[in-house]
């Protein structure tokens, strides 16, 4: 198995590939949502998402996931697929340049109190990073005529907490492996939001029109 350890000193780098592969998934998955219910739209976009990481632990020849670590990742799968299903509703409903943002930063602001709690305070560079970000999101929010209703509010934060939630579970997760860990949270979203589909009687698939976007996603 390939020793991912190196990559470390590079994580400032994947933080921010992880903000624009976030962000455009956001966008095509916003889009797709006005195109198609949101739940069938979250559910193609986990099984994509799951084919590719599979795909990349093959190639990598990461090991199994075992033990706590692969119920991290189940419990991760579930608190994503809530954090996408209640964004993509949002974006469906609401101004995607407000609600994404919204969620964005409360889904910052779960690994930052569990950091807190369980590795101590950040150093002052990094606070300050934080005191950055939600001030961005506040002039995003507050700019323009679009105010967000209480349900577009509501959602946004749902939507945060799952991804919040996520990340600290995902973080654990990977303590013993990445690649598998990450396809079997995607696998047990894809799966959770396939059987609500067929116990609530709905079509399965998205529209023609947002297959795209939703690969996309």
């Amino acid at each position: 198995m390939a020793d991912l350890t190196v990559l470390a000193p590079l994580s400032g780098i994947f933080g921010l590939l992880s903000a624009i592969s976030w962000g455009t998934g956001d966008f095509c998955g916003g889009l797709a949502t006005k195109r198609s219910p949101g739940l069938r739209i979250v559910m193609v976009t986990e099984f994509v998402g799951a084919a590719v990481l599979i795909v990349l632990a093959l190639v990598v020849g990461e090991a199994a996931p075992t033990g706590a670590s692969f119920l991290f990742a189940i419990g991760a799968g579930l608190a994503g697929v809530v954090g996408l299903g209640a964004l993509y509703q949002g974006l469906a409903a609401g101004q995607m340049g407000v609600i994404a943002p919204l969620s964005a930063i409360v889904g910052g602001v779960v690994p930052i109190v569990v950091g807190l709690a369980t590795e101590g305070a950040p150093s002052p560079v990094q606070l300050l990073g934080f005191g950055v970000a939600l001030l961005a999101v506040w002039l995003l929010a507050a700019a323009g005529e679009f105010r967000p209703s209480r349900r577009e509010l509501l959602l946004a934060v749902v939507a945060g907490l799952g991804f919040g939630f996520y990340f600290v579970l995902i973080a654990y997760a990977s303590d013993g492996g990445l690649f598998w860990n990450l396809s079997v949270a995607r696998v047990v979203a894809g799966f959770a939001l396939l059987a609500l589909l067929l116990i609530t009687r709905q079509p399965l698939w998205p529209t023609q029109s947002a297959w795209g976007l939703t690969t996309g996603a």
